[in-house]
């Protein structure tokens, strides 16, 4: 009997917002607890993987890139926030999670309802009270070349 496999592409479901700070990791995502009343706790660090076969090898990730994460569930979906320079990689060219992103310094993801009524201006507005925030940006992510790197696994 012939075995079908069935191949679904990932789905772009999320938003994206770029920050740029001059802080570390714990001290932006204190700040952003205090000033927005989040709970960001610190995950595991996030390491993209590509599971695809077809991934073109400009784009395939590497598995010795690893980011440091924080998240924050909420009833209808999460927020996480990732430092967009990998930590500890020498020798490596680009030791960023979103290379074609690297003028920013952190990735904010939004999932679940965030992201589907996600209204940029009101997030903009609200990331910009935050002291530690230098300048927010956000993103299509389907736009953005890598994007399946920032799926949570």
């Amino acid at each position: 009997m012939k075995t079908l496999l069935l191949d679904c592409p990932p789905v772009c479901d999320f938003a994206l917002l770029g920050l740029v700070s001059s802080e570390r990791e714990y001290r932006l995502a204190w700040a952003l607890n205090q000033a927005l009343g989040w709970r960001l706790v610190r995950q595991a660090e996030h390491t993209p993987t590509s599971d695809r076969p077809s991934a073109a090898p400009s784009t395939a990730l590497s598995t010795a890139l690893s980011v440091v994460q924080f998240r924050y569930p909420t009833p209808h979906g999460a927020v996480r926030l990732l430092a967009n320079r990998a930590g500890g990689i020498a020798g490596r060219a680009r030791p960023f999670l979103m290379p074609e992103l690297a003028s920013f310094d952190f990735l904010l993801v939004l999932e679940g309802a965030l992201a589907e009524f996600f209204d940029p201006a009101a997030w903009v507005a609200r990331l910009r009270g935050v002291p530690l925030v230098q300048y927010v940006c956000p993103f299509d992510p389907s736009q953005l070349r890598g994007w399946e790197a920032l799926l949570s696994p």
